[in-house]
């Protein structure tokens, strides 16, 4: 995953490993697992995906306004309430981006009416299973 750039992750944080190779993330989660759980009884060694990237099932993201009342739609960034507009994520199912995309579009084409910019934490949730057969989208 090393050959793997996101223009996001000095904001985002949710690809910290990104810099590893995939051998190394697994190894190093592995050592993370025999760390804080070893104690509890047997570990089994942690198997690898067949693709890395892509492979988030349950995505989260926070809606809301940017200075310029541009609506916005993502991830906090670590330790606060600011939005990190996000329009792809090399974790998130691809099916669940292009949906927040679309959201995000929709709400631009119709923005809120608010005096003021709404503040991150009265940002709208949105959470979803990813699009597999069988499987549900939830909207709140």
């Amino acid at each position: 995953m090393s050959s793997l750039t996101c223009p996001y992750s000095r904001r985002c944080g949710g690809c910290q490993l990104l810099a590893m190779s995939y051998e190394e993330e697994l190894a190093h989660k592995q050592e993370l697992a025999r760390r804080h759980l070893s104690r509890f009884g047997k570990l089994l060694p942690i198997l690898g995906a067949a693709n890395p990237c892509y492979y988030r099932n349950k995505v989260e993201a926070a809606f809301g306004l940017d200075r310029s009342r541009k609506v916005i739609a993502g991830t906090y960034e670590p330790r606060s309430h600011r939005i990190v507009d996000i329009n792809s994520c090399l974790n998130e199912d691809k099916t669940a981006t292009a949906i927040i995309v679309t959201i995000k579009k929709l709400l631009s084409a119709s923005p809120p009416t608010m005096r003021t910019p709404a503040p991150a934490s009265c940002a709208m949730y949105w959470c979803a299973a990813a699009s597999t057969p069988g499987r549900s989208w939830w909207c709140w």
